[in-house]
């Protein structure tokens, strides 16, 4: 067994908040198109409405792993419609469902 030094206080830690996972989605999303989404982040955010809210309007594409009842939530769905429009990418959903499904696309295999 390593004994640990008088001075070692333990090991270093960082706590990460909904809102910090909105700042970081914020700085990861600029010029770029973000598809998958750490699963830390979603259960973050599946527990916080107004973060959810925010970090669609950046990654467009959480929408799709948040849980019923964020995804059955209009205002939800048309801050997720208004990202994949700003996008250029509107034609990636198909808007005649509640919630809102992806379109599939033969170009990805």
């Amino acid at each position: 067994m390593k004994y640990k030094d008088k001075n070692d206080i333990g090991e270093f830690v960082q706590c990460v908040l909904a809102k910090d996972v909105v700042d970081i989605l914020k700085v990861m999303s600029k010029d770029t198109w973000i598809k998958y989404v750490p699963k830390m982040f979603i259960d973050l955010l599946n527990d916080n409405y107004e973060a959810s809210l925010k970090s669609i309007k950046y990654v467009p594409n959480i929408y799709f792993s948040l849980n019923d009842k964020f995804k059955n939530d209009n205002l939800i769905i048309k801050t997720t419609i208004r990202a994949f429009k700003r996008r250029n990418r509107i034609n990636e959903i198909n808007i005649g469902y509640k919630p809102l499904k992806k379109r599939i696309c033969r170009d990805e295999g």
